[in-house]
């Protein structure tokens, strides 16, 4: 069962969120994409329910200005989420989450080949545009074999390691395993596991999104 501290934590965040009504991205806000699968589309859950929407409200609840784009889509593998990069590049992020690989794994894709292969080019076209990446893994499902998982971990932390990303291991963190935070399959999120969710991995994105918040103040006090 999920803690007593994590329920709370939940609770006041749901009284936040309430009171704060979503608004168009403004010039100054800052820009963070999502690039994801099912996982973090909103798979079978109602509008505004999805990771992108619950982490917009939880920034913005915890003081920080920030505009979230979703560029998520079920079933999508690296080499899908690849061919996308160029409209993630057109609204302008600062900061980029990459959360694939499940899909490629679950279809018998070679993680050292294709994952490895289609993610290294994704985080070579945000990098040359000067754009920060957390890159979150995802613990394989139990019905994984344990030779595919491994090489699903080992693909991770060889790119982690190459490109040195900011790294989360498991987006699914505190959620997996849980049945009241997932939907009846057992492996997608429901709308209080993605709530966990995005507590759960905020701590990783939170440096980043202060960081380039103090950017932008500082740009806004020089044309004053």
């Amino acid at each position: 069962m999920v803690s007593v501290r994590a329920g709370r934590m939940a609770a006041v965040f749901l009284l936040l969120a309430a009171s704060l009504p979503p608004r168009p991205a403004a010039a100054e806000a800052i820009r963070v994409a999502v690039i994801g699968d099912s996982l973090t589309s909103g798979f079978q859950l109602k509008e505004g329910e999805g990771f992108c929407r619950v982490l917009e409200r939880y920034a913005r609840a915890r003081g920080h200005d920030v505009a979230v784009f979703d560029h998520t889509a079920t079933n999508d593998t690296t080499q899908d989420a690849s061919r996308r990069i160029g409209a993630v590049l057109n609204d302008k992020p600062d900061i980029v989450l990459v959360a694939l690989g499940m899909n490629d794994a679950l279809r018998g894709n070679d993680p050292m080949r294709d994952i490895h292969y289609y993610l290294v080019a994704m985080l070579m076209a945000l990098e040359r545009e000067k754009v920060k990446v957390v890159f979150a893994g995802i613990r394989p499902p139990s019905t994984m074999s344990k030779l595919k998982a491994r090489e699903l971990y080992a693909a991770y932390h060889k790119l982690v390691k190459e490109q040195r990303q900011a790294f989360y291991p498991d987006l699914m963190d505190g959620v997996s395993g849980h049945p009241e935070l997932l939907l009846e399959d057992r492996f997608h999120p429901n709308a209080r596991g993605v709530r966990v969710m995005v507590q759960r991995i905020f701590p990783t994105l939170e440096p980043l999104i202060s960081w380039r918040g103090k950017v932008i103040r500082h740009h806004q006090n020089l044309h004053r």
